[in-house]
């Protein structure tokens, strides 16, 4: 019974440590966009159009 406790504590650790992980990385990533949206307006817009445009033909087109 006490090696399951363990082993469920390390996975939970385990989680905990990852996700920690991953809040970090989608800071990192949302300040570098931020970034380049405010470097690069008329790109980041004609991204974003050009994104919008190909979602609406997959998702019309079923």
């Amino acid at each position: 019974m006490n090696s399951q406790l363990e082993t469920t504590a390390r996975k939970v650790r385990k989680i905990f440590d990852t996700t920690k992980q991953l809040k970090e990385a989608q800071k990192l990533w949302f300040k570098n966009v931020r970034g380049y949206v405010r470097a690069n307006p008329g790109t980041s817009l004609g991204m974003a159009l050009a994104g919008g445009f190909l979602m609406s033909r997959i998702l019309s087109s079923r």
